[in-house]
């Protein structure tokens, strides 16, 4: 009996190992495909003699931080005016529908074809938004563009050419990420997207296989959507399964990777994860829709076969997590009964791997010069893999049953670099999932079996335990630092109204954790670590208004209003010296006739400590707020100075007004100190520095009412 059950053990064992080895090894074939391809001259089509109407779709929900970037860029689009109609597919139920509404209408008066369109009744999410917006389209060619992505000036000039083949009913371009050095998540991120962009989808491209549009940055031939059955919302990966049914109809996908299109990737481990649960499940989803249609076209055998590969690539993840859950188990029964498997076993795996190492390898290669410094993230980056096999597989199995879930939102923050971390992933809260302590718990169980193994001299096993362990608490360490970088009220998963009985991925009240985690403290501890160091450099931000300008670095000095591409020219930036007890980084200031408004958000400070906020005109220093950083070290003050005369008064000391028109240098610095009194029990609260100066048109001191705005974009950044 004992036989039996160890035969059966290694026999899952070793088919779960053959299926994953079946998918690395279809790397090779993507590398000679495109190997094959890459050499070969594809001579862009000519201009049009006369250009398209083309409908560019802007599908946002509740997007605060970045719903500004996304439509400024749409209206920037180097192409015709009368030829261009932009919609703003706003489906949103916070600040962020007001935000959008506004910029519509500016943009509007300026002669710019844009639309908001809002729907009160979310149906089919962001597929429902997109079929939404097609019925009002008037272009014959439709653009999409997710919130987290910046549309270059040139794009549909770059892309609409294609088109003139008749054939073409999509095409697509390469991801770009705007924040890829922002944080080690995002470095293993972007090396793990790399393959698909650079290598496969190429590859399927210039290979007559079926490949996929992304769902953002492409334009799609608007009679190719109707004519593959329209946008359908019975998967949560739309573009997915809009692509197999238009390339089953017929229609060719063009991929341009010489057409990068720069996004953003998560910066988070929630984030990453919600992205990483709608895309496994959907193209879990999708899978078992268009297996049966894929199998009975009458296309090549070829054909089919990697169609099905493309398709149920994600579902890996079962088996993945197979593997990790008897990788102790084979290891005991090979030690216990003398079977030397452990070496066969890690060789298996290594020979496997070499494809996947190859296939990133070439990917990164082919875009950066510096691909081996990237590529040194790669034992990383299989380790999160394997971390994140517990939420995927969940993820895949609910897809291939057909169990209903709703379309989750990757939230988005609209961070760029190291320099620009933020406070504001504090709105959208994490929630506590299931799979975070299934994730300690089997990095705590593989780390056991590492050590025993070492123990007992099962050396041949060693490499591979210590990845499983590694990812595993990698992943959850991440979730439970992330978990706890997070306030603010926990995001409600939203029922699709055509959905019933909408489940959702199981969560728990954070207040259940203490006892459930307490043994495992000393791995969040570390990972806490992993992910909070060199992170608290102290750093002021700005919050941000609708009218501000666009992003820009700005190196250190003084920054004149005409170097900037200024909404307002009534404004001058300076990034102030960094010295002892000094904050400093992004500011905002807007000069109006009679007021003058400054607003400044510092992160990185002493939890608790007192800290003044002064502003500078020229060398003139005004103490113009008190403030007690909260405990995440983190200071938020606001203020309106007001204006008589081009002088400015203030509620702080001064030897005479300062004119405000004309002035040269104008920046808001924060100090310590330890004689400042406010915050109440949070910290979050801004006190003005009253001082008896001359009245303000009869105001009085000047008027610091502050407040705790949230940030809305990242605005200027120095170093």
């Amino acid at each position: 009996m004992r036989t039996q059950l160890e035969l059966v053990v290694i026999g899952t064992y070793a088919a779960a190992l053959f299926v994953l080895s079946l998918f690395s090894l279809n790397r090779y074939v993507m590398i000679s495909l495109f190997r094959r391809f890459r050499r070969l001259p594809r001579p862009g089509p000519p201009e049009p003699s006369q250009w398209p109407r083309v409908t560019v779709q802007l599908p946002v929900f509740n997007e605060l931080y970045v719903a500004e970037r996304l439509i400024r860029s749409a209206c920037a689009l180097d192409y015709p005016r009368a030829l261009l109609q932009i919609q703003v597919l706003d489906d949103s139920t916070d600040e962020t529908l007001a935000l959008t509404q506004r910029l519509v209408r500016r943009y509007r008066a300026r002669g710019i074809q844009i639309e908001h369109l809002h729907r009160t009744n979310r149906t089919g999410y962001k597929a429902g938004a997109l079929a939404y917006g097609l019925e009002r389209a008037t272009g014959e060619f439709v653009a999409v563009f997710d919130a987290d992505f910046v549309i270059p000036r040139d794009f549909l000039r770059r892309t609409v050419p294609y088109f003139s083949d008749a054939r073409v009913g999509v095409v697509q371009a390469r991801w770009d990420y705007l924040n890829e050095e922002y944080s080690l998540l995002t470095r293993v991120t972007a090396l793990g997207l790399s393959g698909q962009f650079v290598i496969e989808q190429p590859a399927r491209d210039r290979g007559g296989l079926f490949l996929t549009f992304n769902g953002t940055a492409g334009v799609l031939r608007a009679s190719a959507i109707r004519d593959a059955g329209g946008w359908q919302h019975d998967t949560l990966t739309e573009d997915l399964d809009l692509s197999y049914r238009a390339q089953l109809a017929g229609w060719r996908i063009v991929y341009l990777p010489a057409m990068p299109c720069p996004s953003e990737l998560p910066p988070d481990m929630h984030a990453l994860k919600t992205q990483q649960y709608r895309w496994t499940k959907g193209s879990q989803e999708t899978a078992r829709k268009l297996i049966k249609p894929l199998w009975t076209a009458p296309i090549p055998v070829w054909q089919k076969l990697q169609g099905s590969a493309h398709l149920l690539g994600n579902a890996v993840y079962p088996f993945l997590l197979l593997v990790g859950l008897l990788n102790p188990v084979v290891m005991y029964i090979a030690h216990h009964d003398r079977v030397r498997i452990s070496w066969p076993i890690s060789a298996y795996f290594l020979l496997s791997l070499g494809g996947t190492f190859s296939y990133y390898a070439a990917a990164v290669k082919e875009i950066h010069p510096d691909w081996r410094r990237r590529m040194a993230y790669f034992p990383l980056f299989l380790a999160a893999s394997i971390g994140l096999s517990v939420y995927n597989a969940q993820a895949a199995i609910e897809g291939l049953i057909g169990r209903r879930t709703p379309f989750l939102r990757t939230p988005k923050y609209n961070l760029t670099d190291a320099r620009s971390r933020s406070t504001r992933r504090r709105r959208y809260r994490t929630a506590f999932t299931h799979s975070t302590v299934a994730e300690l718990l089997l990095g705590t169980y593989t780390a056991t079996a590492f050590l025993y193994a070492a123990f007992v001299g099962e050396w041949g096993a060693l490499p591979f335990l210590l990845l499983f362990a590694v990812g595993y608490l990698l992943v959850g360490g991440y979730s439970i630092a992330h978990l706890v970088g997070t306030r603010g009220p926990r995001p409600q998963a939203e029922a699709d109204p055509a959905i019933s009985g909408t489940v959702v991925p199981a969560a728990l009240d954070v207040r259940q954790v203490p006892q459930a985690m307490s043994r495992l403290l000393p791995l969040v501890l570390m990972a806490l670590l992993l992910h909070c160091g060199g992170d608290r450099d102290a750093v002021v931000e700005s919050d941000g208004a609708p009218d501000s300008a666009a992003a820009a670095v700005l190196p250190p000095g003084t920054v004149g209003v005409d170097s900037l591409p200024l909404v307002e020219k009534n404004a001058n930036y300076e990034i102030l010296p960094a010295g002892p007890g000094v904050a400093r980084g992004m500011i905002w200031f807007r000069d109006t006739a009679s007021t003058f408004d400054w607003r400044i958000r510092a992160s990185g400070l002493t939890g608790g400590r007192a800290y003044r906020v002064q502003l500078t005109v020229d060398g003139h220093a005004f103490d113009v707020a008190s403030a007690r950083a909260d405990y995440d070290g983190v200071l938020s003050a606001a203020g309106r100075l007001f204006t008589f005369k081009d002088h400015v008064c203030m509620g702080a000391t001064s030897d005479a007004p300062v004119p405000i028109d004309g002035a040269h240098r104008i920046g808001i610095v924060i100090k310590d100190d330890g004689a400042a009194r406010s915050g109440g029990g949070d910290g979050g609260g801004v006190t003005g520095a009253r001082s008896g100066t001359a009245p303000c048109s009869g105001n009085g001191d000047g008027d610091f009412a502050a407040r705790l705005s949230e940030l809305r974009e990242l605005q200027f950044t120095g170093t």
